[in-house]
């Protein structure tokens, strides 16, 4: 159901919001502008679509919370998928009942190209959510030209710290294994290596045993950046490199 403030808009300028890409700020949840959601909020539902202009689909949830709403569930696969990059411009425009129409300009005032033509490969894991504490930034190594390993980057939180971290569902599904599995991976921080043990289960990839020794042996801190690349090679090997915070 749409409210009367979204039907009195006519079907070629629709309400929309813009929000900058910062990925501490993005990486978990994207927050909606609380003026926008007074005015055209309330009878947005719980299960959102967000959809590219080249056609491509996500579901993600919407939480409403008293401070804030906020999209979550699901949001990470979009985020990743997309490969938003730091100081992106998205739009967001409020196309129907549960559909948005996003579109994204990068540094220069552009579109990329990406988004304007669809994919060969569509995302494997479109409509479907990712487990709650999906928290994985997305990597620019998609620069047309350049022979670049499969990667994800984490901006580390206390959460990881303290519980452990996911890994982003569509990466895992797509590059590594797409069966629900706990199965050995290896890190490598230059000749040093730590074996630990990633767990699938629907729509969650988590790491399950061997995080704590190596957040421990690399003094990892809230703060700190990790960039985690597969690496070529028969069994599962992910290079690791660490930006500090400080």
């Amino acid at each position: 159901m749409e409210s009367d403030a979204i039907r009195s808009f006519p079907k070629h300028h629709r309400p929309s919001f813009a929000r900058l890409f910062l990925p501490e700020q993005c990486y978990e949840k994207l927050v909606l502008p609380a003026d926008w959601v007074a005015q055209f909020g309330p009878f947005l539902p719980p299960e959102c679509i967000l959809e590219m202009i080249n056609g491509q689909r996500w579901r993600v949830h919407l939480t409403k919370s008293p401070r804030e709403w906020f999209f979550e569930g699901g949001w990470n696969n979009f985020m990743y998928s997309n490969h938003f990059e730091r100081g992106d411009t998205l739009v967001f425009t409020h196309v129907r009942e549960s559909d948005f129409l996003v579109t994204r300009y990068g540094w220069n005032g552009c579109m990329p190209q990406r988004d304007i033509h669809a994919p060969e490969i569509r995302d494997p894991t479109e409509f479907n959510s990712e487990s709650e504490d999906s928290d994985i930034e997305p990597t620019n190594d998609q620069d047309f030209g350049v022979a670049t390993l499969p990667a994800f980057t984490v901006v580390i939180l206390a959460s990881h710290l303290e519980r452990g971290l996911s890994i982003p569902t569509v990466f895992w599904k797509t590059e590594v294994a797409d069966k629900d599995s706990v199965s050995p991976a290896t890190f490598w921080i230059g000749e040093d290596d730590w074996d630990v043990y990633i767990r699938i289960r629907g729509h969650g990839v988590r790491i399950r045993r061997g995080w704590k020794k190596f957040v421990k042996d690399n003094d990892l801190q809230v703060g700190d950046v990790c960039k985690f690349e597969l690496m070529p090679t028969e069994a599962t090997n992910l290079r690791v490199t660490i930006d500090r915070k400080s």
